[in-house]
């Protein structure tokens, strides 16, 4: 039996009948990693929609394009949430509700059996009103162990790769990351995976679309270790449609770098083996008031607590650009948190309780289950935007000594954090704090700063400023 789970309600539609032309097409858009292009192959379905009170009649108007492209179709043997044996499908489509309506078949086979299921779709995601494509999904039966899987509509079915969740260890508490792209800021990279892995988080899954080299040298040995989990995350590329402007880009009209299907690609793939997963970007740092991650959820949550929210609270940090010199303990000893002013949650879910997720909060829940917000005093997110490099003239000021610092602080704004016992850093206080009278503030903004970037070094010249955040924008749809 399927577990009841809290859904956008569908709005009413009527019926149209679809006519399915189904492509396998290369996103050639991909990653370029370690000197090599990787791509993916997405499916491409165009559903041709037809005015079925007069089917024989010629239509009025040039038929209606729509597609969807298949992100992941991923079997469990056991879940938390649904029958043995099923295939959970995510896909982004056009926004229309007319999606919903359609029935489609999905063919599984393991050599021996096979099976046939009718499925319909549904929205995995919170509508933002603003971008023109969005996060669907559906679960339907399978065969033991499948081998291959169709689906499509009448003689137009297409084949899909079917992966596997997780299964390789049981853990308490992972994180899931929001797609990385343009990363270069390998300092950040570091510290938040350090953090993570101290407080508690067995396995991180980074989600990327492309890096410097150095990084993806750095996430490798990570995986290598087990502390990571790469999951390569590309943009959408459709044969024949056009990418001139804004209006027709698909990856504009998705929710910041298709974020949303990203964090629900996660949760599909690793929430059996996880009971509780942080959500959030790669500058969202969890620090919990209690002891591990682990015990603070547990002491946090409530019976039907579907997820916790965690405000966040901007840091500004000091570090250096030489490798050799760099140090996660005098990072540490430079933070300097402001608490005047919280910024919107990122949050903790609970993998029993949850089916899809969204930016800040999670989507779709079982029923008569709660978000609960933590209170400040009991948790918080640090939110790693600010950062200053010792080799600037501008900030050398903060390339201070341990004792300086201890000197400017005010007693009535900082608040400490004990580090684990046996951690190498055992002893020393994690002091975060204001400086309001003698910490001087940096008023300059580079280009990516001021449009909420975090970079090691700012772009100082303007006009490879707007050519550098055009770019960039073309891969948001901002909500």
């Amino acid at each position: 039996m399927h577990h009841q789970i809290h859904r956008q309600q569908r709005q009413n539609g009527t019926n149209e009948a679809a006519n399915l032309l189904i492509n396998s097409v290369q996103a050639n858009e991909g990653l370029r990693l370690n000197g090599t292009n990787e791509t993916a192959a997405i499916l491409l379905i165009n559903a041709v929609k037809e005015n079925d009170t007069a089917p024989l009649a010629p239509p009025a108007q040039p038929a209606k394009a729509m597609h969807f492209v298949v992100i992941s179709a991923v079997y469990s043997t056991k879940s938390k949430l649904y029958s043995d044996n099923q295939i959970v499908l995510l896909v982004d489509a056009q926004f229309d509700d007319a999606i919903e309506q359609q029935i489609f078949v999905a063919k599984t086979s393991n050599g021996t059996n096979e099976q046939q299921t009718n499925f319909t779709l549904h929205k995995a995601s919170l509508r933002s009103g603003v971008c023109l494509w969005d996060s669907y999904m559906s679960v339907f039966d399978s065969v033991v162990q499948p081998e291959m899987l169709q689906v499509g509509q009448a003689e137009n079915m297409a084949q899909i790769e079917v992966k596997r969740s997780y299964d390789k260890k049981r853990f308490e508490v992972g994180t899931c990351f929001s797609p990385l792209f343009f990363a270069e800021h390998w300092q950040l990279v570091v510290l938040t995976i350090e953090i993570y892995r101290h407080f508690g988080s067995a396995l991180q899954i980074i989600y990327l679309m492309s890096a410097i080299e150095g990084i993806f040298d750095i996430l490798k040995l990570y995986q290598e270790a087990e502390v990571v989990q790469i999951e390569h995350w590309y943009s959408i590329q459709i044969e024949g449609e056009t990418y001139k402007g804004l209006a027709q880009t698909i990856n504009t009209n998705q929710d910041w770098r298709n974020q949303i299907s990203a964090h629900t690609d996660c949760l599909i793939k690793y929430g059996n083996a996880a009971e509780f997963l942080i959500i959030g970007d790669i500058d969202d740092v969890l620090v919990p008031n209690h002891g591990f991650y682990y015990d603070e959820f547990i002491r946090n949550d409530l019976q039907n607590a579907a997820a916790l929210l965690y405000d966040r609270f901007y840091v500004d940090t000091t570090t250096t650009m030489d490798p050799e010199r760099f140090s996660l303990f005098n990072i540490v000893m430079s933070a300097k948190v402001d608490l005047q002013e919280s910024h919107v949650s990122k949050y903790v879910v609970n993998t029993s309780l949850t089916e899809s997720l969204w930016v800040h909060w999670p989507a779709n829940t079982k029923p008569n289950t709660t978000l609960r917000t933590v209170p400040a005093m009991d948790g918080r997110m640090f939110h790693l935007r600010r950062w200053h490099f010792v080799e600037d003239e501008e900030v050398s000021e903060f390339n201070r000594s341990t004792v300086e610092l201890d000197e400017l602080r005010p007693t009535e704004a900082y608040m400490s954090i004990k580090l684990k016992a046996d951690d190498p850093l055992a002893g020393v206080w994690w002091n975060t704090y204001i400086n309001e009278k003698n910490a001087k503030r940096i008023n300059r903004m580079g280009c990516w700063e001021a449009d909420g970037m975090s970079r090691a070094t700012s772009l100082r010249n303007s006009a490879d400023c707007r050519i550098e955040l055009h770019n960039f924008k073309t891969y948001i749809c901002a909500t």
